[in-house]
């Protein structure tokens, strides 16, 4: 080999060597281009959407207690309460206890008809003589009854007409009962608040009715009563 074959083959790998190291850097992967696409996917990952519990979705269900609804029909009504007297007959009469019975049918849900029948003692506060006397004032008739109800609220206004005896004549000394009289015709009314109780055959009520005597010169009263009440019926 001369010297100048030599000096091209020098030549010409000088040349080819740049060549071959460009080739071997293209044929490497790319690292940069790899962490993207990943940075890529991460970001789509976090892009999905969460999954909806179906548990969620479906509301529970609210149970709630059934309404109590008031027995109808025929009932009694049994009430302890108290007799005042108005005007003349209050000289004459003081406060007194008093017992009541009422026996209805609803005919409908806001109007009864019933019987009813009381009976009050009273201690005669006339002058002497006599003295420490006592009367009993008995009353029993019919009536109607117009009523409502809100939930385990009843309420109702109430009226009639009966008759009154009297058990004694301790009055006539002032001029409230004539010789020999004990009877007279009698009209009352007023109204009252209801509770229905857990068992819907029971309720309790505050009831408040104003009478009124005729011959018992025009004698009135307020009667003032608790009482219970039993329904029988499931109307």
């Amino acid at each position: 080999m001369t010297f100048r074959s030599g000096l091209i083959i020098a030549l010409t790998m000088a040349a080819v060597r740049p060549a071959l190291a460009a080739g071997d850097d293209d044929a490497k992967p790319d690292d940069s281009s790899k962490k993207s696409d990943d940075a890529d996917k991460d970001t789509k990952d976090d892009k999905k959407p969460e999954a909806v519990k179906v548990e969620a979705l479906v509301a529970e269900p609210k149970i709630e207690p059934p309404k109590r609804t008031a027995a109808s029909g025929f009932f009694a009504e049994g009430g302890l309460g108290a007799v005042n007297y108005f005007g003349k007959t209050a000289k004459a009469a003081a406060l007194g206890p008093a017992l009541s019975l009422r026996l209805g049918l609803d005919l409908f849900s806001w109007f009864s008809v019933g019987i009813f029948a009381s009976a009050s003692n009273h201690e005669a506060t006339v002058p002497p003589p006599p003295e420490g006397e006592w009367f009993q004032l008995y009353r029993g008739g019919g009536d109607g009854r117009l009523g409502g109800r809100i939930e385990r609220i009843a309420f109702f206004i109430e009226g009639g007409v009966g008759i009154a005896i009297i058990s004694s004549n301790v009055l006539q000394g002032v001029m409230i009962t004539d010789p020999g009289e004990k009877y007279s015709i009698t009209f009352h009314g007023g109204g009252g608040l209801e509770y229905q109780l857990e068992n819907r055959h029971f309720a309790i009520g505050l009831g408040v009715d104003g009478f009124f005597v005729k011959q018992f010169a025009n004698m009135s009263a307020l009667d003032s009563r608790l009482y219970i009440r039993y329904t029988y019926g499931g109307g």
